[in-house]
């Protein structure tokens, strides 16, 4: 508590410890005291559990932050697929197409045709480029066009 100079305290005042809100968590309802500088940070959930359950519970599927239209992420690790890749890194001789860079392990093989979109052309060699990591990566921004 706050003393004015003759030692009472101030009527009103409220210390940074006592103020505050009740927020009641959305997944569960308990009800937590919670200082207004963490209320922002805490949202309206009492503990991080709570948080991840309500992620995990409402952002699935469509309203998924990553989500593309209803088509799951298909593995790439079928064997022609691996034939694919391979095929496309031997014609291009192990070389980015772009920039030429030909480190080892820092090749990718770029659909050109997209690989969801175009399934039937995912193991066609013609549809493969092959492109270093940071081409491949400026590619999919769309700054660089194949």
């Amino acid at each position: 508590m706050k003393r004015n100079k003759e030692g009472q305290f101030i009527k009103g005042y409220v210390p940074w410890n006592k103020d505050g809100r009740e927020i009641k968590c959305i997944m569960c309802g308990k009800k937590r005291w919670v200082r207004p500088s963490r209320v922002k940070e805490v949202g309206n959930f009492c503990s991080r559990e709570c948080v991840h359950k309500y992620l995990s519970e409402n952002y699935q599927g469509a309203n998924a932050f990553s989500w593309k239209g209803g088509t799951p992420h298909e593995k790439r690790v079928y064997k022609e697929y691996i034939l694919w890749r391979m095929s496309v890194f031997e014609r291009d001789a192990f070389k980015c197409q772009i920039c030429g860079d030909d480190k080892g392990h820092n090749l990718n093989a770029h659909h050109i045709k997209s690989f969801t979109q175009y399934p039937e052309l995912r193991t066609l060699i013609e549809n493969g480029i092959t492109l270093c990591i940071d081409c491949h990566r400026k590619v999919h921004k769309g700054e660089i066009n194949v």
